[in-house]
């Protein structure tokens, strides 16, 4: 049997060369509660090394690894390639390989060649088919989160 998860990752920045993960949800079609990989949960964060996501990035791709198809929206364009250059950073130090050679189907491509909409993001999609509203994250929070470590 095929097993598919859901993931999306948070991030300090947009680019994988200056930001860290911050954190990340994987849903697998296996389970009901989805895995939670969270920065501040992990050693180096704790002794406020928040640079170093390495066990994070480790965490996050074994679990996907688990998975014959992984969805992420935006995850051929984002999602996917930061965790390969947060694998590149950490190569020498993880020893994890490379990403996991994996189907990937990604909702904003599915949008992009299969309708014609003002937006292909995810509160649009969210909003035509009916599943609700994306939660909006002040700024501020966001900042004192990904900083200053306020959970």
């Amino acid at each position: 049997m095929i097993s598919s998860c859901c993931f999306d990752l948070e991030t300090s920045s947009l680019n994988a060369n200056f930001g860290i993960v911050l954190c990340a949800v994987v849903k697998g079609s296996d389970r009901k509660k989805p895995y939670v990989f969270r920065g501040d949960s992990y050693e180096p964060w704790k002794q406020g090394k928040r640079s170093d996501d390495s066990f994070l990035v480790k965490d996050i791709v074994a679990c996907l690894s688990g998975y014959d198809v992984l969805v992420a929206h935006n995850g051929a364009r984002f999602d996917v390639p930061f965790l390969r250059t947060r694998m590149a950073k950490w190569s020498p130090h993880l020893e994890c390989g490379a990403f996991p050679n994996k189907k990937l189907v990604d909702p904003v491509q599915l949008a992009r060649n299969k309708l014609r909409m003002s937006s292909n993001g995810l509160a649009a999609l969210a909003s035509l088919i009916g599943a609700g509203e994306k939660t909006l994250v002040d700024g501020d929070v966001w900042l004192r989160a990904s900083l200053d470590g306020d959970k």
